[in-house]
């Protein structure tokens, strides 16, 4: 039986390994979800009625939200507000409960990596009185 050239060995191997080679990576597909840049705020243990939240940064205008019902609010959205330092003041009638903290921001990418947009956002959380 004749061995096969080393020409042959070297086509065949050619043929079988010509399929191993990486494949081109796949188009990078992105999904619209949108997001903004901003503060949440949560309350813990919130008022029973409607409340107020006030967010207040060194030099800069205090920012304002109402809460009409309670249970409806979650979290309160300040946007494009991303102070290294934040005052956070709740008040429901006479009640008051501020915090004062340095908010840890992300960088939030709902698409993806690589895919627009990219967000940057922080989270308080400030207790109420008695929760």
């Amino acid at each position: 039986m004749a061995m096969p050239s080393p020409v042959r060995v070297g086509l065949l191997l050619t043929v079988l390994f010509a399929g191993c080679a990486p494949a081109a990576p796949a188009p990078l597909t992105c999904t619209k979800i949108g997001c903004e840049s901003g503060l949440f705020v949560e309350v813990a243990g919130r008022p029973q009625g409607p409340y107020r939240v006030e967010v207040r940064a060194a030099g800069e205008t205090p920012r304002v939200r109402e809460c009409p019902s309670p249970p409806e609010c979650g979290q309160i959205f300040f946007p494009d507000f991303l102070p290294a330092e934040v005052t956070v003041e709740v008040i429901a009638g006479g009640e008051r409960s501020s915090r004062t903290v340095r908010p840890q921001v992300e960088v939030v990418q709902p698409n993806g990596p690589g895919c627009p947009p990219t967000c940057r956002q922080a989270r308080v959380t400030v207790p109420w009185p008695g929760d």
